[in-house]
């Protein structure tokens, strides 16, 4: 990212994405080994791939990676709830 980007990003639009890279990793480790690799290497990916996003494109970015954690929680509570 060149400088004159960072000028435009804000410091909390910069902690809410470190946040939601460090929930995603988080979550991972209750996966097997093999898929927490795969999960994390994508995870790693997208937001490499997403850095010279517009504002409005971070935006949807960030609230679909939003999602998609709120859904592998949900998916992770009830996986626990059966064994």
């Amino acid at each position: 990212m060149s400088q004159s980007t960072y000028y435009f990003v804000s410091k909390t639009h910069i902690q809410s994405v470190k946040r939601l890279y460090k929930l995603l990793f988080q979550l991972h480790k209750s996966l097997p080994i093999e898929l927490r690799d795969i999960g994390n290497s994508y995870v790693r990916s997208e937001f490499k791939l997403h850095k010279q996003a517009t504002p409005d494109q971070a935006k949807l970015f960030l609230t679909e990676w939003a999602v998609i954690l709120i859904q592998k929680k949900k998916f992770y509570f009830i996986l626990k709830c059966l064994k």
